[in-house]
């Protein structure tokens, strides 16, 4: 069995993070590779993804920063530690990848690309290949000055001369790749996320509980779970629900999960019966559960595959989207649908077409059945951790010969 090491900028709950902890689990459960896993800023950690790490997994801190951070108020080591704390890190990694006889390095996000750009010289002998993340594309628009977005690309086609290949996930960051970017020297190859099939063993949220008993006479729910940004769709959500319940013949309820600093504005804006806020979880399938119909009309920018997209199918959820990135593409295989696209309209959501396809739902109750029934179908076809795992493999296998 050869060993990989993958390598990320710290253990936070994001977009990147996860969907590297359940392919390096899957890779560990399946005794397809020894896995370790390294962390570039120790100090940086959230135990709720160190939960979707295989515990079995060893996870290597950045020993220099880690003594960086221990010595920090004692002056004399402080000094020290940063003076040669890169020497450090440079033997620590060393070691491990001589130890364990590493053959593919995959790094995910950008802070973790440069890190391994900036130690290639020890990592010649390994293949290294990067999954591409929307942090490339979220950061290029960042920049306003054309000055700045040249003097990024620049820096990331330099990182990337120390790459053998670069993995990407969607069409969209494709476009970016060879448009923005151009780097046609790297071998370039696409694989979507994984999820396992079944929803995730998680400690239930007692609000969930709750709200399941204040739930019971609606006729149909629909639930969004999503971060605390704007262009996750949340007010246009509201707008179209609030505009639903004037001629809605069933009784219908709206759970927001997720939009903890927005929420205290919308509560004021939009005093409307029926929607439930929850500012935050750490166990979002409890809610998820209680859904007939998970919503995301993001026009987030950096948007490519949602995991919340992933996780209402394997929640056996029909789905409503924005036509956004990757998402028209997640919720169809093979000739069976999952949900419903609704249009972008001047960088927003379209809120007449997501009221629109919310209305349809509570109307045609057997396409929401077939919608539900449909998702496992698609999930085991197409995003079965599993099945990507297998993918993964392939392609190093591939890069080797």
């Amino acid at each position: 069995m050869e060993s990989y090491l993958f390598i990320i900028p710290n253990l936070k709950i994001k977009g990147s993070h996860v969907p590297m902890a359940r392919l390096a689990s899957e890779l560990h459960e399946s005794n397809k590779a020894n896995i370790y896993i390294y962390n570039v800023h120790p100090n940086n950690q959230d135990e709720k993804l160190r939960t979707l790490i295989n515990n079995e997994i060893k996870i290597f801190n950045n020993l220099g920063k880690k003594l960086s951070n221990k010595f920090s108020k004692v002056p004399f080591l402080n000094k020290l530690t940063k003076r040669y704390h890169n020497i450090i890190t440079q033997y620590h990694l060393k070691y491990i990848v001589k130890k364990h006889k590493i053959k593919v390095v995959n790094s995910h996000a950008y802070l973790a690309d440069l890190f391994v750009y900036n130690h290639s010289e020890i990592l010649t002998h390994t293949l290294k290949v990067s999954t591409w993340h929307g942090c490339y594309e979220s950061t290029y628009n960042h920049y306003e000055k054309n000055e700045e977005k040249e003097k990024f690309v620049r820096t990331v086609c330099q990182t990337f001369t120390a790459f053998n290949a670069i993995i990407y996930v969607t069409e969209k960051q494709k476009y970016y790749l060879d448009n923005v970017f151009k780097l046609p020297n790297v071998v370039q190859h696409k694989i979507y996320y994984g999820i396992p099939t079944s929803p995730p063993n998680q400690h239930n949220d007692q609000r969930a509980s709750s709200l399941q008993n204040k739930l019971k006479n609606y006729d149909l729910i629909f639930g969004m779970v999503a971060a605390d940004q704007e262009s996750k769709g949340w007010k246009e959500l509201i707008i179209a629900f609030t505009q639903l319940k004037k001629y809605c013949r069933i009784k219908a309820a709206l759970v927001l999960v997720g939009g903890r600093h927005l929420f205290e504005k919308y509560k004021k804006d939009y005093l409307v019966d029926d929607i439930y806020f929850i500012p935050s979880t750490h166990a979002p399938f409890s809610f998820m559960k209680l859904f007939d119909v998970g919503i995301l009309p993001s026009y987030y920018p950096a948007e490519n595959l949602p995991n919340v997209i992933l996780e209402y199918m394997v929640a056996q959820k029909a789905v409503i989207a924005s036509n956004w990135a990757e998402i028209p593409y997640m919720i169809k295989h093979n000739h069976k649908e999952a949900g419903i696209i609704v249009a972008l309209e001047s960088e927003s959501v379209s809120i007449p077409e997501l009221e629109k396809a919310m209305n349809y739902y509570c109307t045609h109750k057997e396409i929401l059945v077939q919608h539900q029934n449909n998702t496992r179908s698609i999930i085991e076809n197409k995003f079965a951790v599993s099945l990507i795992a297998q993918q993964h493999i392939n392609f190093f296998n591939q890069l080797h010969k």
